[in-house]
């Protein structure tokens, strides 16, 4: 091989380094804007508007995945939703943050406390509507039609 031909080969392997290692980064940088972009409650709806009941509130969840933390020594404190998302809460804040956001959507959502034991009791939330209700607990979310 001539000098001009390994010079051609090491500025083409460059370049396809470059775009490979552009494509792998693209993906992390553009989920750290999408963080910054939810800062209030409202934009959680809003990005999940204008969907089916069982959708709207998977879009929801999924949102929330990507900053959600369980912080029991939020226990019986009042967070603002900026304290929810930078340290983490417990059921009771999970499932009111929930039901604040199926208001918001135009969904019948309310908070459901069930006792586990004779001193520990757990809440989530209820969305529903005429066709469907789904409960949505922390993290994860189980919908049923009703018939």
């Amino acid at each position: 091989m001539k000098d001009r031909d390994v010079l051609k080969l090491l500025n083409t392997l460059l370049v396809v380094f470059i775009l490979v290692l552009i494509i792998l980064i693209t993906p992390i940088i553009l989920a750290q804007f999408s963080k910054d972009e939810i800062s209030e409650i409202d934009d959680v709806a809003n990005s999940c508007r204008d969907s089916s009941l069982e959708d709207a509130g998977s879009c929801v969840v999924k949102i929330t995945s990507d900053f959600y933390k369980y912080n029991v020594e939020n226990v019986g404190k009042d967070l603002s939703f900026s304290e929810l998302k930078e340290e983490g809460g417990v059921c009771s804040s999970w499932s009111e943050y929930y039901t604040e956001i199926g208001k918001n959507l135009g969904y019948n959502a309310e908070n459901v406390i069930i006792s586990i034991s004779e001193n520990i009791d757990h809440e989530f939330s209820v969305w529903s509507n005429e066709k469907s209700y789904c409960v949505i607990d922390q993290i994860s979310i189980n919908c049923t039609e009703l018939q």
